[in-house]
Formats: C-alpha cells, sequence, structure tokens
C-alpha cells in the first residue's frame, strides 16, 4: 500500500476514536470506485493536512497523486469528524480485499490505529457527508 510508507509512525494500539480535535497522526486514504454518476477517485489525506486528490477512469490503485491543497486546521478537524461520525472505523471489520476493488475502500491512521476497510454497496451512504466533503475539498465535481 502506497501509504504504508510515510504511516510507519502509526502504532496498532485500539483506542475509540473520538469527534474532536484531531490526532496528530491522522490520515485516510479514500477510493471511490467509478459508476454511471461519478468518475472514480482517489483522495489523500496526510497527518501534515495535504490533501492528494486524483480523479477519472485512470485512478489506479499504484497512483500517489500530486498535493491538490494543504487543509487548514479547520478543514482537517471537519475531515475527521465527517469520519468518526459515521461510526465505520468501529463498526467495520478490517478487510482483507484490495483497495479499489470494492465500491469504497478507506484506509485510516488516527490515535495509533491502523485499519482498511472495503465497503460494499450497502455501506456507501455512511460516507456520503465525507466524500462530498473531500469532493469540496479537492475541487472536484462529481
Amino acid at each position: 500500500m502506497i501509504l504504508a510508507a510515510w504511516m510507519a509512525g502509526c502504532a496498532s494500539t485500539r483506542p475509540e476514536l473520538r469527534v474532536g480535535a484531531v490526532p496528530s497522526d491522522f490520515a485516510l486514504e479514500l477510493r471511490v470506485a467509478a459508476d454511471d454518476q461519478r468518475p472514480g477517485a482517489l483522495y489523500i489525506v496526510e497527518p501534515d493536512r495535504v490533501l492528494r486528490a486524483a480523479t477519472g477512469p485512470d485512478v489506479t490503485r499504484q497512483m500517489y497523486p500530486a498535493p491538490t491543497r494543504l487543509l487548514t486546521p479547520g478543514e482537517m478537524e471537519r475531515v475527521y469528524n465527517l469520519l468518526v461520525e459515521t461510526q465505520i472505523v468501529e463498526k467495520s471489520p478490517e478487510s482483507t480485499a484490495p483497495m479499489g476493488t470494492t465500491p469504497l475502500s478507506l484506509y485510516v491512521c488516527a490515535g495509533g490505529r491502523r485499519k482498511v476497510i472495503a465497503i460494499g454497496p450497502a455501506e456507501t451512504l455512511d460516507l456520503d457527508p465525507l466524500v462530498r466533503e473531500l469532493d469540496r475539498l479537492a475541487w472536484v465535481r462529481p
């Protein structure tokens, strides 16, 4: 996984994620599969608040997009809190499916915790607010 190299600082302990202040190690990778209503997309949020984004049919698992923008602390907090509010990290099992093989794939590092989640069609609505916020921050019109 692309993020593994720069996420070595994430420990494997399992504290519960809570709405509020963003953990210093917070990072995520979200892959959205292309469908009839939107192109594929890849969003990477790094601990230093750099947002990387790529969209289109050629988004691949091996892609590492150039920086799109630097998030403000408030934008970073909003992304983190939208993720926590879904409870997807807490309620979803660890995935063994390769990133990008389900409608949504999510890698999260926060509070010393790392998790890969394959999100099927039934759960995609849970992450809709987060996807829309990342679209907005990356200036993407789905």
